[in-house]
């Protein structure tokens, strides 16, 4: 079975890079022959390599529009939408070229904002995958080019297909009765019998991009709220992440000095030792406004950490699953900045076997449910299903 993958990028420490990997060194134990096309030759490109898997690193961009931040974006607005269309279509062209007579089975696109592949499989008549991990506009503020719409079309033409991470992603891009695409939820970590159980230490955390769409002003509010109501000790917060816009980051900070709280916050820093640190938290926090699938949180739940989460979207979803399966509530969550600091205090104060039930529930639910074996079987299963649809034919 010959896939070609296309991602969108070639950093490390992205959700969608590890999920690749992750189903990548499942699939390769079977009879799976992967091909990767990158943007570029960083990062993963030389893990690939070192692997020796083939891979080719073109140029291409997204297939959406350039963000506007600064006045100098405005201005270079329509060069770089110029740009992206050439640079896409010379990838498009040159790579079927070179994948003509390799006898390509599926081409399976690792995102939804990256339109070559799916251009590729239409030139080919090969069947394509958009693996869609995001909303694009509601977490990520990206749209697709032309429009939605026309993104909306490519997901319903012959020999496409499409694998959503959560059912809510599912149903917003209208797909909950295409038969054609299926809800496989991230694989986040190989299957494991026993909850960690490190001895826990007194700060919060929150791990991920310092991004406005990831909610972590809403942390900040809510956690100044705590500092300020709480007489006895306060507990910390550690953030562990990398800031993805300057000028958000800057608000931030300015936050944080305005309210004192500089004594009381930490940035980590972009970290290899997340586990570790969640295994040790009090409680993560992740606040993300409209987080595609939540894998921060799911980390969190695999390591025996309490998890305190926004009540939307992925999120939401997550919890739910673990009520459905378990009976009983895996994590703690909120609507409000002043419900989420009625929770910081709550778990501050609470007795170190106070939620230990609920880990507990947490940590089977991701074992049963969001495994890299459990991920990795169901994607080679829609494979055969993809290879033996008469549409195909």
């Amino acid at each position: 079975m010959n896939i070609l993958y296309v991602l969108h990028d070639t950093t490390m420490h992205g959700g969608a890079t590890k999920s690749f990997l992750n189903l990548l060194l499942w699939l390769i134990k079977k009879d799976v022959c992967p091909i990767v096309l990158l943007p570029n030759a960083d990062g993963l490109f030389h893990v690939l390599k070192d692997m020796s898997i083939p891979v080719y690193a073109m140029g291409f961009r997204w297939n959406t529009y350039p963000k506007v931040n600064s006045s100098m974006d405005v201005l270079l607005y329509i060069p770089r939408l110029i740009q992206r269309r050439i640079r896409n279509y010379y990838t498009v062209q040159r790579l079927s070229h070179l994948l003509k007579d390799k006898h390509i089975d599926i081409i399976h696109s690792n995102v939804s904002i990256v339109d070559v592949g799916f251009r590729i499989a239409q030139k080919l008549n090969i069947p394509h995958i958009y693996h869609i991990r995001e909303y694009a506009d509601k977490d990520f503020g990206l749209h697709y080019v032309p429009t939605r719409k026309s993104f909306l079309k490519s997901l319903n033409k012959t020999r496409s297909y499409s694998i959503c991470i959560t059912k809510d992603i599912q149903q917003y891009f209208h797909l909950s009765d295409n038969t054609k695409s299926k809800v496989i939820y991230n694989g986040i970590q190989e299957e494991i019998r026993f909850m960690p159980h490190l001895e826990k230490k007194r700060y919060f955390l929150y791990a991920g991009r310092i991004d406005y769409t990831k909610g972590i002003d809403v942390l900040l509010i809510a956690y100044n709220d705590y500092v300020h109501n709480t007489k006895t000790e306060i507990i910390p917060l550690y953030i562990a992440g990398n800031a993805s816009n300057s000028s958000f980051y800057n608000q931030i900070l300015s936050f944080i000095k305005e309210h004192n709280l500089s004594d009381k916050v930490s940035f980590l820093g972009q970290r290899d030792n997340v586990d570790i640190l969640m295994q040790q938290a009090q409680a993560i926090i992740v606040p993300s406004r409209s987080e595609g699938f939540g894998r921060c949180l799911a980390e969190a739940m695999f390591n025996g950490c309490l998890s305190i989460c926004y009540n939307a979207a992925g999120l939401k979803e997550q919890l739910e699953n673990g009520i459905e399966l378990t009976k009983e509530k895996i994590g703690l969550s909120y609507d409000t900045p002043q419900q989420l600091t009625c929770l910081l205090e709550e778990t501050a104060k609470a007795p170190a076997d106070k939620y230990q039930h609920m880990k507990e529930m947490a940590f089977f639910t991701v074992s049963q449910l969001y495994t890299r074996e459990k991920n990795a079987e169901s994607i080679y299963e829609f494979y055969f299903y993809i290879l033996n649809d008469t549409d195909n034919h």
